[in-house]
């Protein structure tokens, strides 16, 4: 009876962190692409779902720099869609993660030729906060 007990503990340990590296990185793939999918025609609510997915530092230099990046976005009538093309845990802590993320991006943009997709790789820096997973820093990387 107390090897089946510790046995159960010790599946709902393994279960407990997996879980947390699946919400670590869910929170990243969502907020890679909510991050690279802005569309002019409706920027306000592409913005805020960025903003809604973050904290911390990421979230103050976000909120700052969101109205002249909504006034660019809607006078080039720019619309980006982003797909995660591959993910991986970099590192990995009780409360937080660092997630690297190669993202492909469409852009159009009104009287611009069509360009070519763009790849976008960077590290998302994911915490949680009081049990909910938020997007606390983005790195481009090279």
């Amino acid at each position: 009876m107390a090897l089946t007990g510790w046995l159960g503990y010790g599946y709902y340990g393994v279960w407990q962190e997996q879980h947390r590296r699946d919400m670590f990185m869910e929170t990243a793939r969502q907020g890679a692409t909510n991050l690279t999918s802005i569309d002019w025609e409706h920027a306000e609510d592409d913005i805020q779902r960025v903003l809604d997915s973050s904290t911390g530092r990421f979230y103050d230099d976000f909120e700052k720099r969101s109205k002249s990046f909504l006034d660019v976005v809607k006078q080039i009538k720019s619309k980006s869609v982003g797909t995660v093309t591959a993910s991986g845990l970099k590192s990995y802590s009780e409360d937080k993660a660092d997630v690297l993320m190669s993202v492909t991006v469409r852009s159009t943009n009104a009287g611009v030729p069509e360009q070519a997709p763009q790849v976008w790789r960077m590290v998302l820096t994911v915490q949680d906060i009081d049990g909910k997973a938020k997007v606390s820093n983005v790195e481009f990387i090279q």
